[in-house]
């Protein structure tokens, strides 16, 4: 499986030096790693989102401090679509609370882009500042981050997807990764009517070809009931 998509991997690299394409889109698939499962896509559902609100609320109420975490890093990276390493490396000195967005985010590619998050979002933020400034907590200026040997530093993206996967055990989707956020507040954003086009600005892709073909899938029980109509 490694040995095939590294081969079509560079037919795209080939196809992007022709310029005839603008972006790979293996660049988007993680690759399997040997003895470990192919990462599954999950689309979150509306429900699903609620039932891990509701999930994330609960475990709070257990273990304040890193229900709070799970909470925010779950809720932030749906809001924000923001990739796995864009959100392990934020700091407080990039988030804009009067505008609700993250601004200078490095991405894919050394490109800077901005983040837009929920005002559910930014209550969250405000608590986990707020709490940490009274408890005269050093977070090293990262929003997550950890403290190895003494040494503050950003979170680990190993750590993020163990939260995940904690998370998606919560709401019974054991697939679920980092990368689901993304997917699932896209497609949330396009069943709720909002533009193709504004859906892949947010998610800071170059072009609609990669948003509509890896981030929306089609509304079935829209496209059924719409097809109910003519049915012969």
């Amino acid at each position: 499986m490694k040995r095939r998509m590294s081969a079509i991997s560079a037919f795209y690299k080939f196809l992007r030096k022709k310029r005839i394409i603008k972006e790979n889109p293996m660049e988007f698939i993680d690759r399997p790693k040997k003895d470990t499962d192919i990462i599954t896509q999950t689309f979150l559902t509306r429900e699903q989102v609620e039932l891990m609100r509701n999930k994330l609320i609960e475990y709070r109420d257990k273990d304040k401090k890193n229900g709070a975490m799970y909470q925010l890093y779950a809720l932030f990276s749906l809001s924000t679509m923001a990739r796995v390493n864009a959100v392990s490396n934020l700091r407080w000195e990039q988030i804009d609370f009067e505008n609700r967005i993250c601004t200078n985010v490095l991405e894919k590619e050394g490109k800077y882009v901005t983040l837009y998050f929920s005002k559910e979002v930014e209550k969250l933020l405000l608590e986990t500042k707020r709490y940490r400034d009274e408890n005269s907590i050093d977070d090293g200026g990262f929003v997550f981050y950890s403290s190895y040997d003494g040494k503050i530093q950003p979170i680990s993206n190993s750590t993020l997807n163990d939260w995940c996967k904690r998370i998606g055990e919560m709401i019974d989707v054991p697939t679920l990764h980092p990368h689901d956020f993304r997917h699932s507040g896209s497609q949330l954003l396009k069943l709720s009517g909002m533009k193709i086009e504004e859906i892949s600005e947010l998610l800071n892709h170059s072009g609609l070809d990669v948003t509509k073909k890896f981030y929306l899938r089609a509304d079935t029980a829209k496209i059924q009931a719409s097809k109910d109509k003519y049915d012969i």
